[in-house]
């Protein structure tokens, strides 16, 4: 196999491997977010909130972990997210969404996102086109 087939060949398999990378992340992500559509809501307090500082060459972040406490069938459950630049204190209090059949997986949004079918779309989107790429070096030796 010449070198330019050897590094086409190469390329296609890395992009087949990234594909399904991206299908494996996606896929489950969905069904869980599919899944979380039902789950029923309650009120999160916040227990205590603090600002990270996240530099990447030369610009910074500064978001703000909240810690949180909800109650879901009589017991009390702590999560964690993470929210843009907004300070927050203890004591104020938000909406989300828990899993019933295990309260202690919680939600802030329910419902299928947007960048769980683009990490899936981009994935398949892959595979076909590495899977055409090697079909059509299949064809022309």
């Amino acid at each position: 196999m010449p070198l330019g087939r050897k590094s086409t060949f190469a390329f296609l398999a890395l992009l087949i491997l990234f594909g399904l990378a991206l299908v494996i992340y996606g896929v489950p992500l969905m069904i869980e977010e599919i899944a979380s559509s039902s789950w029923p809501s309650d009120t999160a307090t916040v227990v205590n909130s603090s600002v990270l500082t996240q530099c990447n060459r030369g610009t910074c972040n500064h978001p703000t972990v909240l810690t949180y406490s909800y109650t879901a069938n009589g017991s009390t459950f702590y999560g964690e997210t993470t929210v843009s630049s907004t300070i927050l204190t203890s004591g104020w209090t938000f909406g989300l969404y828990y899993n019933p059949r295990d309260p202690g997986q919680s939600l802030t949004t329910r419902g299928l996102q947007f960048d769980s079918v683009v990490y899936t779309f981009i994935g398949v989107a892959a595979v076909l086109f590495g899977l055409m790429g090697l079909l059509r070096m299949r064809g022309n030796p």
